[in-house]
């Protein structure tokens, strides 16, 4: 998989860090601005770590060095594979009665992760009840 604005070998540092500490990940998906190919050098990277079942971990986060030396935030947020088909008709967080397009690409799945998220795991996410204190609560 060929993501956005960096280089492969920071890709697969992350996967294979993932790999090592969540024993039932099914697949890992990029998130956010690099998914959405307009990172900039200041972007963190955000993942979802999807798994067989209850994760070990529910979040965590940690730094990364590129290959020009840039210090890199990943953030990842773990969920199981089935709850993440679950949530896909979710209205979206703080988007404030918006629809909101959520792009994601896929940078390592086992077989049933591919099955289950298929070739583009993006979707549109309905609008919700706008709400300043959904917002405030998030933040």
């Amino acid at each position: 998989m060929a993501a956005v604005g960096l280089d492969r070998s920071t890709w697969s540092r992350i996967v294979a860090r993932l790999r090592a500490t969540e024993p039932k990940l099914q697949a890992v998906v990029l998130c956010g601005s690099h998914a959405c190919g307009e990172a900039s050098p200041d972007s963190d990277i955000d993942i979802m770590a999807l798994t067989d079942g209850a994760p070990q971990r529910s979040d965590r986060t940690w730094f990364e060095i590129d290959a020009d030396g840039h210090l890199i935030h990943v953030s990842v947020g773990t969920e199981s594979l089935d709850g993440f088909q679950e949530a896909e008709d979710e209205p979206a967080l703080c988007a404030l009665g918006f629809p909101v397009d959520d792009v994601m690409q896929v940078l390592w799945a086992t077989p049933e992760g591919r099955r289950v998220l298929g070739e583009d795991p993006s979707e549109r996410l309905p609008p919700g009840s706008p709400s300043l204190g959904t917002l405030w609560s998030s933040i």
